[in-house]
């Protein structure tokens, strides 16, 4: 069974990132010293960074799956790919997208759209192809 994510959870990450991060930015006695640092202090320095970019990205992704995240943000409508044909070393891609059907050509020179049409008048365009 999956937990449902609320905003208590989201404030917890946000705060263990937080302090997580408080730890990476204490200054070491060995910066202010003459001496070059150990390789032990850069290890941690780098396991503290890793944990705290790790702890950023778990608390981005459960704020994004919260109810009031989705509430406040709301997705206008999800993305489908229709089809796709190869041209040689592009290609060319038919994606719903909401209320319109968009065709964009991926290749060496970037990606272009070729055309966008209403989803109401490419049904139309396909019902009459198959009559």
């Amino acid at each position: 069974m999956r937990r449902k994510v609320g905003r208590g959870d989201a404030t917890a990450s946000l705060a263990l990132v937080v302090s997580l991060g408080g730890l990476v930015l204490i200054p070491s006695p060995a910066l202010g010293a003459t001496e070059v640092p150990g390789v032990g202090g850069y290890l941690v320095r780098l396991l503290l960074g890793a944990v705290l970019l790790g702890g950023l990205l778990l608390s981005l992704s459960r704020i994004s799956r919260a109810a009031w995240f989705r509430r406040r943000f709301p997705i206008s409508g999800r993305c489908r790919l229709l089809g796709t044909l190869p041209l040689g070393r592009d290609c060319l891609y038919v994606i719903l997208c909401g209320p319109e059907v968009i065709a964009v050509v991926s290749g060496r020179g970037g990606i272009v759209v070729v055309g966008r049409w209403e989803r109401s008048r490419w049904e139309e365009v396909l019902d009459s192809d198959e009559a």
